[in-house]
């Protein structure tokens, strides 16, 4: 199969998925800066294009991937569905909820589907977690804590008060919703140290009143890198998981305790990469037609709640 794969930022790792992947025969790189895909061109040999057309008129290209800014994603997807091509969106796919109603508007008109990148619901703690809360091996959950705090480790990308829900807080919304079902926003109490940092705790509600507490920073320095915790308090015991990553340091980490009556338990984490994970999964649930955990209205729970956040940062 030919793939086409739009976006030469984030758009790499799609790159290093599919390249050797057995269901590829060939892949495609979409770039309007030549120069952005010559590096790319020099460590994989794939094709490339500075020209939209020559991806979206190729006959044999089955599956166009974009790893765009939203307002992209969203023109470039419908172009693609109605070249009748599916396709896999990164998140987010757009901050508009009608922008998500439209893609599947064309997606049923042309009978092509659109698949997102939800990467987090594909790391080793998420699988984890949600595998505890819907067994009900320790009872039902009580309470949720989560922080999420990063320093500048990708260079230059502010995250004042407007961008930090849709930039941050969207994947652990996606994450908590995934697990826990229908949530809303409840309050938040926020702080925006300049144009450049912010941070916001959000209480949220699940089923039968659950509280849930999510602090999304931006303040950290570099040095900090990027370190998350969570707890899940659960009747009978609690899950804890701590993570720090994109250390300048070398000291990265990621440990998953539980906690019972009896004993604290280390729990395995074996390393995989999440964002290979689930762009595999999206690619074979395309070729199989079967639904699963990346189709377009997975993505939706989440946006909403960054959109009940939004309007709470706002009043």
């Amino acid at each position: 199969m030919k793939i086409g794969i739009l976006g030469t930022g984030f758009g790499v790792v799609h790159v290093e998925t599919f390249v050797n992947h057995p269901l590829v025969s060939e892949i495609v790189v979409f770039s309007r800066k030549q120069e952005s895909l010559d590096p790319i061109i020099k460590q994989f040999g794939v094709i490339s294009t500075t020209k939209l057309e020559d991806i979206l008129t190729d006959p044999d290209i089955k599956i166009v991937t974009i790893a765009l800014p939203p307002k992209l994603q969203v023109e470039f997807a419908i172009k693609a569905m109605e070249h009748g091509k599916d396709v896999i969106c990164e998140i987010p796919v757009s901050p508009i909820l009608a922008d998500i109603e439209k893609l599947t508007a064309v997606s049923h008109q042309t009978g092509k589907r659109v698949l997102v990148d939800l990467f987090d619901r594909f790391t080793t703690p998420a699988k984890i977690a949600h595998e505890m809360i819907n067994s009900g091996e320790y009872g039902r959950v009580c309470h949720v804590s989560m922080t999420n705090a990063a320093g500048p480790v990708w260079g230059n990308h502010p995250l004042p008060l407007n961008a930090l829900p849709i930039e941050m807080s969207y994947s652990d919304f996606d994450f908590l919703s995934w697990c826990l079902g229908d949530l809303q926003v409840k309050s938040v109490a926020a702080v925006e140290r300049d144009e450049h940092s912010s941070a916001a705790s959000t209480l949220l509600e699940g089923l039968n009143g659950l509280p849930i507490v999510l602090t999304n920073s931006a303040l950290p320095t570099k040095v900090y890198a990027v370190q998350s915790c969570w707890q899940i308090f659960f009747e009978e015991a609690t899950l804890s998981y701590y993570e720090k990553s994109w250390s300048t340091a070398g000291d990265n980490k990621a440990e998953m305790l539980l906690y019972s009556d009896d004993e604290v338990q280390s729990i395995d984490l074996p390393k995989h990469n999440h964002y290979f994970a689930s762009l595999d999964y999206s690619l074979r649930k395309i070729v199989s037609g079967e639904k699963g955990l990346t189709d377009l209205e997975q993505s939706i729970p989440a946006l909403k709640l960054v959109m009940e956040l939004e309007q709470q940062l706002k009043s």
